[in-house]
């Protein structure tokens, strides 16, 4: 992982996801799954996902992409 501090033209992107109540459990096990291989992409430094602990179907992302490249990749699954 890169020393974030080093970044000058990095991409950091964040979001937030709420499921629906009833599939907040089947979304935890589906981003579990995608988490290590979005980690091992090239040109992504750090990346990820937070489940909420007092509302369990809401999730906070954390990227950070080496450019706008690397994150157009990870977009449409290139990387």
């Amino acid at each position: 992982m890169a020393d974030l501090h080093s970044l000058k033209d990095g991409l950091v992107v964040t979001a937030f996801w709420e499921a629906k109540p009833e599939e907040a459990d089947t979304v935890a096990g589906i981003v579990r799954e995608f988490l290590p291989q979005a980690q091992r992409e090239p040109g992504v430094h750090a990346f990820q996902i937070h489940r909420s602990t007092t509302e369990p179907a809401k999730f906070f992302f954390y990227e950070v992409f080496k450019d706008e490249a690397a994150f157009a990749d990870h977009q449409i699954g290139r990387a």
